[in-house]
């Protein structure tokens, strides 16, 4: 095991030539303090705007607190959000507005994550450390069930081992651009093309690195993928992510997500297929993840609907909330 994660972190090591070139150029031409020095923020408005929710919180696994915020009646049926990286709940502000008249809508930030807490070390961020986070997140809303799990990228992942091992807890499964896990490690191991599109996953098992590359230049990573998202006023919303990731804990627990999966893979999970039934959402024009690991989760699935989304992206429930609302709507009204 030690052996594997040294060559792992070799390898990330040779990958990072590209990003430490990037901080040189950075540097060069801001300066020092400009390139490695993020700047103080306040909560902007958008986050407190009542049209989204109430903001609480849920014990999670292990003392873990989780922050989340809530639209809709708690009498009605539970929907709950699991966001992935490097998002929090406000990835699900359309939605959290939209199925709030039919639903108990919880976004939650997953661990490591804004207001929750940031254990440290690695093995804290482990697949079962997460799902047994989404077991006490519903239990700790004071229920049994969740009518219908909703999740994306990272947060798919934990959905699915979640679904695989506790079937009985979730109604309904719906992911937006996240593979079931077996069909992606399926596409890693013998397509070119998903190697080349995961070169960030060993990049992040260097130590420190990321997380410098991370908040360069006052998180400019961040201005890129933000740029992809549907929004408003796009000052604001950038604003939003970059408050979010205003404490260095929470950009080292992003990044640890990725370097537990790879240095201590989970081998208990995805034996059988998958029992709860799931709607898969893919956008085809994802730079992360291909349509062919999408394609490959009917192996993995027992019952399982899919909707390819021609030319929307990887954050495909901001950059096209209107349809990606309209097919959940009338899959869960089936």
């Amino acid at each position: 095991m030690i052996l594997f994660q040294i060559v792992v972190q070799l390898a990330g090591l040779v990958l990072s030539v590209g990003p430490l070139l990037v901080l040189i150029r950075r540097m060069l031409k801001d300066g020092w303090k400009n390139t490695f020095q993020a700047r103080q923020r306040r909560m902007p408005a958008v986050l407190e705007d009542s049209k989204y929710g109430r903001h609480g919180f849920v014990e999670g696994s292990a003392g873990v607190q989780l922050h989340y915020v809530e639209n809709g009646d708690q009498k009605k049926p539970l929907m709950l959000f699991l966001h992935g990286f490097p998002e929090f709940w406000f990835s699900w502000r359309f939605q959290l507005a939209h199925f709030s008249s039919d639903y108990w809508c919880v976004a939650i930030d997953m661990r490591g994550y804004n207001d929750s807490s940031k254990p440290q070390g690695i093995q804290q961020y482990s697949l079962d450390a997460l799902v047994a986070d989404v077991k006490a997140a519903i239990e700790g809303l004071g229920r049994s069930q969740c009518n219908v799990l909703v999740a994306h990228d990272w947060g798919g992942a934990v959905g699915y081992a979640f679904c695989d091992q506790w079937p009985q807890m979730v109604g309904h499964y719906v992911t937006l651009n996240i593979p079931h896990p077996s069909s992606l490690r399926d596409q890693q191991s013998k397509s070119w093309k998903q190697k080349l599109m995961s070169w960030y996953m060993l990049f992040f098992q260097c130590p420190v690195l990321p997380e410098i590359f991370f908040r360069s230049s006052d998180l400019k990573m961040l201005d890129g993928i933000v740029a992809q998202m549907k929004h408003d006023d796009p000052e604001e919303i950038k604003e939003a992510y970059k408050y979010a990731f205003r404490d260095p804990a929470s950009v080292t627990a992003a990044i640890n997500y990725y370097r537990c999966a790879l240095q201590y893979p989970a081998d208990r999970y995805f034996k059988d297929p998958i029992k709860v039934p799931v709607l898969s959402i893919f956008g085809t024009a994802d730079k992360y993840l291909s349509v062919a690991s999408a394609e490959g989760t009917q192996h993995y699935v027992k019952t399982l609907k899919q909707e390819f989304l021609e030319g929307i992206g990887h954050w495909v429930q901001m950059e096209n909330p209107d349809k990606v609302n309209r097919i959940m709507r009338d899959y869960l009204l089936e």
